[in-house]
Parts: structure tokens; sequence; C-alpha cells
């Protein structure tokens, strides 16, 4: 822009300006700014020197500071951790172009390039989910009615009229059930999140499944899906770059199988 306020106050001439564009034009391996440029360059003299003379950049440092926190906010940054992720661009953009500048290097950077340098800085700044809110189940009339508690007594998990343990496990299906939906109207997370979780949860049973059960022998059926369970129930799974505690891990396990989504049993399915 200096060259531009050059040429307005007639210290620098049109041939000279223009010059400067054409070095711009073959410096860069943008595809977009090379059609942008050539654009202007390919108009009349006239109509391209009027047209430099009409450039005004009207943003001082503090115009530029408020869109900056703005777009920063557009990403849906909470409110509270704005300052910080625009300390931390400024801090690496800095750094960024002084090494740079430092090895002969030009400072130039794409979105391609924003994104891969720069995007960790965002990702950190997404408040954690909130585990250990209070929580009180609204527990349906028959807890042995439900498809996961049938399963669990079926491979010998759980005693038939263990009154405590299907409370316990009900407890940690609603409470998952009821976290997800909260996170998500509260926009925490977003539908995309909530679908890659339960298919990671899924590929990792069906892994685990694949191993202890498809192939079992008969006599194996119930001490193997024991262990697939047990094998499971000590995975502390990931939802949005939070890992989750053991109850709302093991939470979701109940959920899938209460969906007759996934299940322990060699045949659990049929």
């Amino acid at each position: 822009m200096e060259i531009i306020e050059k040429y307005k106050k007639k210290e620098s001439t049109f041939h000279e300006l223009r010059a400067h564009i054409v070095v711009l034009y073959e410096k860069t391996d943008n595809d977009n700014i090379k059609k942008y440029i050539n654009f202007l360059l390919e108009l009349d003299e006239e109509v391209q020197a009027n047209f430099l003379e009409k450039i005004y950049l009207e943003l001082d440092q503090d115009d530029l500071d408020i869109l900056i926190k703005e777009s920063i906010r557009d990403k849906m940054i909470d409110e509270s951790r704005i300052q910080e992720v625009y300390e931390r661009l400024d801090s690496n953009i800095r750094f960024d172009n002084f090494i740079n500048i430092k090895n002969g290097g030009k400072v130039e950077i794409n979105f391609d390039d924003f994104y891969k340098r720069y995007r960790n800085i965002f990702s950190t700044a997404r408040t954690p989910l909130q585990l250990s809110k209070s929580f009180q189940p609204v527990l349906p009339d028959d807890l042995f009615s439900q498809n996961f508690i049938k399963q669990l007594i079926n491979i010998q998990a759980m005693k038939v009229n263990d009154m405590e343990k299907a409370i316990k496990y009900t407890s940690q299906r609603l409470k998952i059930i009821r976290f997800l939906d909260e996170w998500l109207q509260n926009g925490e997370i977003i539908y995309d999140e909530i679908n890659d979780f339960h298919s990671d949860v899924t590929n990792k049973w069906e892994n685990e499944f694949e191993h202890w059960c498809e192939s079992c022998h008969d006599m194996d059926i119930v001490k193997n899906a024991r262990e697939l369970l047990r094998n499971l129930r000590i995975i502390e799974f990931t939802i949005a770059n939070n890992k989750l505690n053991t109850e709302l891990s093991n939470g979701e396990l109940y959920h899938l199988s209460n969906e007759n989504l996934i299940g322990w049993h060699r045949d659990w399915n049929k």
C-alpha cells in the first residue's frame, strides 16, 4: 500500500507502480491472486491509473483488531477465550514471518497454509466439556426389561435380581444420553461430532467382538463375551477431542447395547 500512497501523492509514477504490480504477479503462486492482478493489468492504462488513484486503506490497527476478533468469534470460540486466541495467532504469525524473512523467503500465506499451521490454536481454545455436572436420572419402571440389562444377564455379567447394578448401569446410560443432548443444545458439540463418537465406539466394539466372539466355540461364549465387555469397559472414549470418564464411556456402551447396535454374546443379534 505504501507505493500506492506515493503514487497518489505524485511521488511515484504510474509506470513505477505498474512495474511493482507486475513483480507481485510474478512472485505469487496463488492462482486466484494471479487472476485478479492479471485482470487489473489488462485494463486500459488510463482506466488503471484512475482505479489505482481511488484505492484507500480505511482500516487502522484498531479496526483490524476488531475484525480479526469477530472472525475468531465466528469460529465458535467462547467469548472468554477470544483474546487468548488472538494473541497466540499474532505471536505465531509474527514468529513465522520473522523466520521466513531471516531465511530470505517471502511473507505469503493462503487459506490452506493458514489452516495447516494455526488450526490447533482454534481447536485447543474450545471450552472443555463439563463432565462432572450433577445428574438425577428418572429411572424406568422396569429396569430389567431394558435390552442392555437383558444382554448383561445373558452373559452372566450381572445377576437377574441385582437391583444395585441395574440402577447403576441404567443411570450411566441415561447420563450420557442427557449430557450429549445438553452439549448439543448449548452449542458445545454438533451432530457430526455425536455421530462420529457413536461410530468410533461401535468400531472399537466391532474390532473386539471379531477377536473374542465371532468364531468362538459354544463352550467359550460366556467367557469370551465377558472378556469383550471387560476390555471395552476400561476404555475412556473421546468426543470432540474431549476424553470422557469411565462412567460416561460405559454409559455409551450400555446405550448402544440398549439400541441393539452392539452386543456381547456371540449370537446377540439373532
